[in-house]
Parts: C-alpha cells; sequence; structure tokens
C-alpha cells in the first residue's frame, strides 16, 4: 500500500488536459495494442530518453538562438534599420517594448493585494505583470510598487 492509498480512493481521475491532446495520446496508444508490463516500461524508459535527448537539443539551440539574436540587434542598430526581408521571403524585424521585472515582491504583493480583480488570485502571472506594466505606462502612471520596466528589443520571424 503506497503512502496515498487511502486519501486517493473515490477520487475522480485527472482530465485536464484539452480535448485534442487527449484523442492524439488515444490514437497513438492503439498503435502499441497489448502490452506487457515490462514491454511498456521499456517503451517508456526509450521514448523518455529520445525527450531528454531533445530537450538538451532544444537547451543548446535557445542558447544559440539568444547569441545569434543578440549579434542581430548590434548589427541592425549599428546599420540603422529595424527589419531585413530575406531570399526566402521571410522577414525579420526587431521592435522594442517594455518589460516588467519583479523588483520587490513584497512591494508589488501589497499593490496587487489593494487592485480590484487581481486580490483573489493565488498567483499572478509574469505575463500579467508585465500587460499590467504596460497598460500603466501607456496611461501615464508610474510601473506598480516593487515592479521596474526596462526596454527589451525584441524579434518577429514573419512567414
Amino acid at each position: 500500500m503506497g503512502k496515498y492509498t487511502q486519501v486517493l480512493r473515490g477520487l475522480p481521475a485527472y482530465q485536464g488536459e484539452d480535448a485534442s491532446f487527449i484523442e492524439k495520446v488515444i490514437a497513438k496508444r492503439l498503435t502499441y495494442g497489448p502490452l506487457t508490463a515490462s514491454l511498456a516500461a521499456s517503451k517508456y524508459a526509450e521514448v523518455r530518453a529520445k525527450k531528454d535527448k531533445l530537450d538538451e537539443e532544444s537547451s543548446t539551440l535557445n542558447v544559440e538562438l539568444a547569441a545569434i539574436e543578440a549579434a542581430m540587434h548590434e548589427a541592425f542598430e549599428m546599420e540603422g534599420v529595424t527589419s531585413v526581408r530575406l531570399k526566402s521571403g521571410e522577414s525579420i524585424s526587431t521592435y522594442p517594448e517594455p518589460y516588467a521585472q519583479v523588483a520587490d515582491p513584497a512591494a508589488y504583493r501589497a499593490w496587487v493585494m489593494e487592485q480590484e480583480g487581481l486580490s483573489d488570485r493565488m498567483t499572478l502571472a509574469w505575463a500579467t505583470t508585465n500587460s499590467i506594466a504596460k497598460e500603466r505606462l501607456l496611461s501615464g502612471e508610474e510601473p506598480p510598487p516593487g515592479v521596474t520596466i526596462y526596454v527589451k528589443t525584441r524579434s518577429r520571424l514573419a512567414r
């Protein structure tokens, strides 16, 4: 018996994934046919190893992408351009935008707790914080207490 055996009885199974993902999982599951526990565990280890390798490659590619993006931003600035059209027809452009960072979590939390519509949230996603900061900037207000706003140059690839 496991640690949670008693408390898990009667709880419904988690169904939180979106329907299209569940459909793909079911379709893929059907391709395996019946599996023994040993074969299923072996297949799991094999697929997990592939995913771990891809995650490692993705991490390396993210570093490479960030490095070339920094070099591209420098080159665009030196040449005084904000976009370049490639022979492929793709267009690469850069644009500055506000970027919020919580510098003083306690001050920001106190401010959030005073805001209607925000105070009942258990957590506040960074995207929400960034959106609030941008809205306040556009309306001429200071950023929320505890939040520092920077300019971050973003890149966009249009295909």
